[in-house]
């Protein structure tokens, strides 16, 4: 299945970083990601209030398909999925919504904000290929891993989301490769499909 990330197709700092993260993580997952502009219709959807429920309807009145790709956007506000009253990110099926907002806004290195950002594309991208859908826990930790060196872990906070990242530049290098635990990245695997690895 192929993974399409639609990115602005200005040049600022922000995007620039973003393309920088979105690097990072093709080359931790090992998988190939198609980049696409943002069109009208898309960010007419992504500003369509807070609720990522709300943004992917929008979508999909607006041409946008769950039928074959998956798809990831980025925004630049606070969002809201499900029950939560905050997330960084959520997944509705084929279609993955990402906030950079808090992120962007915060006091960390520009090499910071990029391990953040592409530790959010690799879990949201882990839960478009169900790497831990199998996982049962109470409240927002299910369907999420609870090994420290896996990239499927619930995050609570930028400081979490910070501290996740960091660690795993720490034990892995300048980049996560196998940013999934065993258990998490053979499902992965699994649902992703070997025929679309670059690797």
């Amino acid at each position: 299945m192929k993974v399409t990330l639609y990115l602005p197709t200005t040049s600022t700092a922000r995007d620039v970083l973003l393309g920088e993260s979105v690097e990072a993580a093709r080359y931790n997952l090992g998988i190939d990601i198609d980049e696409a502009p943002i069109d009208i219709r898309a960010a007419d959807a992504l500003g369509f209030g807070s609720r990522t429920n709300d943004m992917v309807a929008r979508l999909l009145s607006n041409g946008y398909s769950m039928d074959n790709d998956i798809q990831l956007f980025f925004v630049q506000k606070d969002i809201c999925a499900n029950d939560l009253a905050w997330c960084f990110g959520a997944t509705h099926g084929n279609m993955i919504i990402i906030s950079d907002y808090l992120i962007w806004n915060s006091g960390y290195s520009d090499a910071g904000k990029k391990a953040m950002l592409a530790y959010l594309i690799e879990h949201e991208l882990g839960h478009a290929f169900h790497a831990a859908d199998d996982l049962r826990a109470s409240g927002i930790y299910d369907m999420h891993c609870t090994n420290p060196t896996c990239a499927m872990q619930q995050v609570t906070s930028l400081s979490d989301l910070a501290e996740k990242a960091q660690y795993n530049l720490i034990c892995r290098g300048q980049y996560e490769a196998e940013c999934f635990c065993p258990h998490c990245g053979d499902r992965f695997w699994r649902y992703h499909g070997p025929n679309n690895s670059s690797n």
